[in-house]
């Protein structure tokens, strides 16, 4: 959690609604074991969507899963926040991969996003 506090994370931080770090020590909370935040590695399709203005779980975030999941697709959301996937836009595309997570994506919907410049899988 003290990681998560630090400028260098990007945009991210301890959300609010979760203990603090002064709490974990009072309750004497042990620390998670070394792997736990090791990167998941895995062969599933998955579809990682975020939002470009997302304070919580910023892009960079998502885009680095890429690194470990062959077969993630990454999108991000022009103008969204946190929940990308709660606009017109994202659920289309969250329906279309439940559907088949093996076809390719159409992203018609972010081009025509106000203020996209360029869009792509």
């Amino acid at each position: 959690m003290a990681a998560q506090l630090q400028k260098a994370q990007g945009l991210g931080g301890a959300d609010g609604r979760t203990a603090t770090t002064a709490m974990c020590a009072a309750w004497h909370v042990s620390t998670a074991a070394a792997g736990a935040n090791d990167a998941v590695k895995s062969a599933v399709p998955v579809l990682i969507l975020a939002g470009q203005f997302d304070p919580v779980t910023p892009q960079a975030w998502g885009a680095r899963l890429l690194r470990t999941m062959p077969n993630a697709r990454f999108v991000q959301i022009p103008g969204q926040s946190h929940g990308a996937m709660f606009n017109r836009c994202g659920g289309q595309l969250t329906l279309a991969f439940l559907r088949d997570p093996g076809a390719p994506l159409t992203l018609d919907c972010i081009a025509k996003m106000p203020g996209v410049v360029f869009s792509g899988e």
